[in-house]
């Protein structure tokens, strides 16, 4: 296997297990009326957000994972599908695996801003949602490039035939000069 193979065969796996890694790093930070919590996309998603603070008579962590951590939660499992799906070398699925994750990263997003919060997001949501848009850029190109390759493969000549007749053999002289 040459090493342009070994680079197509991995790079889509090595994207959502890179994915995964992302979950480690710190993904925001949520402040409002002077509470402040700062989370990892890890805790976030197995609804272990510190504190932070009380707001309204709930802490703000607690408010944070109502309002994202599902999402969190399917963003981390769509990330290893897709590691699974690239490992196995399934012919189908990464595609959809890297456009439910964009949808799952921005809704966490759309959750954390629903409750009027200061929210700052870090380096472990935008590299999360950098890496999903590339994985679907990369499975968009690779099916370009299958249907530009099925569309240039050298069809067979067609053949006329005359009604209620069988196919024209290509050895028969008077059909192929007539052709």
């Amino acid at each position: 296997m040459n090493s342009r193979a070994l680079i197509r065969r991995w790079h889509s796996p090595a994207l959502f297990a890179l994915i995964g890694l992302c979950f480690l790093l710190p993904f925001g930070t949520v402040s409002c009326n002077g509470a402040e919590t700062t989370f990892t996309g890890a805790q976030l998603a197995t609804w272990s957000v510190p504190e932070g603070g009380p707001v309204e008579g709930r802490q703000l962590g607690d408010r944070v994972e109502d309002e994202t951590s599902p999402q969190a939660a399917a963003t981390l499992a769509i990330a290893a599908l897709g590691l699974l799906i690239g490992v196995l070398g399934l012919p189908r699925g990464e595609g959809w695996c890297a456009a439910a994750g964009i949808v799952t990263t921005l809704l966490m997003l759309q959750g954390i801003d629903l409750f009027g919060a200061d929210v700052t997001i870090h380096t472990g949501y935008s590299l999360t949602l950098l890496l999903f848009v590339w994985a679907a850029v990369l499975h968009c190109l690779r099916r370009l490039a299958r249907r530009r390759q099925r569309s240039t493969r050298a069809q067979p000549p067609r053949t006329a035939t005359a009604e209620g007749s069988s196919p024209v053999r290509k050895r028969d002289p008077y059909w192929a000069s007539r052709l």
